[in-house]
């Protein structure tokens, strides 16, 4: 679970960089963005010279949500997983304490997906918009 954590939260902080790299003019922004000075972000396809911190936060919002759905699905297969390990434990005092700890790494992956949620928010107050 660690391995897979550090792996999303490196594709999230190398994805926006490399998407915005690319040579191209326009980006497609999918939703509401309301800025801090509270002029909001137009969708559909616009001008990334124009609107270029729009579509960089269109961007977080696209990952943190990608990242968020993974990390829910698969804290539900370690608690299916842990589940199963306790119930089938047979009495064996290794296995319970085994799917005991498939059940906390399912909570602790559900807390950083909860967090994933809060990333573009904190992109907003670092970059001031």
């Amino acid at each position: 679970m660690r391995k897979i954590l550090s792996a999303l939260t490196a594709i999230a902080l190398i994805a926006p960089t490399v998407v915005l790299a690319q040579a191209v003019s326009t980006c497609n922004i999918t939703r509401t963005i309301i800025l801090a000075d509270g002029t909001t972000c137009p969708t559909g396809n616009v001008s990334i010279e124009q609107y270029g911190m729009c579509c960089l936060l269109n961007t977080v919002y696209r990952i943190t949500d990608w990242i968020f759905v993974i990390l829910v699905a698969l804290a539900a297969l370690f608690v299916i997983l842990g589940g199963v390990e306790i119930v089938t434990a047979g009495g064996s005092a290794e296995k319970v304490e085994s799917g005991r700890k498939h059940i906390i790494s399912a909570v602790i992956g559900l807390i950083v997906a909860i967090l994933a949620k809060a990333v573009p928010s904190i992109v907003k107050l670092v970059v001031g918009v």
